[in-house]
C-alpha cells in the first residue's frame, strides 16, 4: 500500500486525500509523510484490536 501511495503522489500530484485501511501501526510512516506533504489522510481500522471476552 505504501508503494501504491507513493506512485499516486508521483503520477497524480493533484490527489490531495488518501484513505488507508489497516489494522496496525505499520503505516504510521506513510501517514506522517502524507501530512508532511500537505495531503489529507483518513484511516479505517480493519481488525478488531480487542477481541470480545469469552462467554461465562
Amino acid at each position: 500500500m505504501t508503494v501504491d501511495a507513493a506512485e499516486t503522489l508521483i503520477e497524480y500530484p493533484s490527489v490531495d486525500a488518501f484513505m488507508l485501511a489497516g489494522g496496525d501501526s505499520d503505516f504510521s510512516p506513510l501517514v506522517s509523510k502524507l501530512r508532511e506533504l500537505g495531503k489529507h489522510e483518513s484511516c479505517a481500522p480493519t481488525r478488531n484490536r480487542h477481541p470480545p471476552a469469552p462467554a461465562a
